[in-house]
C-alpha cells in the first residue's frame, strides 16, 4: 500500500510519515529540516527527484501559502507545503 511504502522509504532516509487524510499528510522529521525536493520524494508527490524539481521550478509548489521556488528549500517543523491539492504538515 502506498502507506507503507512510503514509511518504508522515509525510515530509510531517517524520516518517519504518517498518512492522515486525502488531503493532508502529516510528515514527522526527527532532524532540524528537510530539503523540499526531499519531503516531495519522502511522501510521494513526486516520483522521483527530477519529478519534484519540475514542480518546484514550475510554481507548483507553496509554503505556508506563498510560492516556493527553492528546491532546496529547508522546511522546517510547523510548516504545511501544498502542491497539486495535496498538502503535507511537517511535524
Amino acid at each position: 500500500s502506498l502507506i507503507v511504502s512510503t514509511l518504508r522509504y522515509a525510515t530509510k532516509i531517517g524520516y518517519l510519515c504518517v498518512q492522515n487524510t486525502d488531503t493532508m499528510i502529516t510528515f514527522e522529521i526527527d532532524t532540524e529540516y528537510i530539503e523540499l525536493i526531499k519531503l516531495l520524494k519522502a511522501t510521494r508527490i513526486a516520483d522521483s527527484g527530477a519529478m519534484a524539481k519540475i514542480l518546484v521550478e514550475n510554481g507548483e509548489v507553496t509554503r505556508n501559502g506563498e510560492l516556493e521556488f527553492r528546491k532546496r528549500a529547508k522546511i522546517t517543523k510547523g510548516e504545511i507545503i501544498t502542491v497539486l491539492g495535496q498538502s503535507v504538515q511537517v511535524v
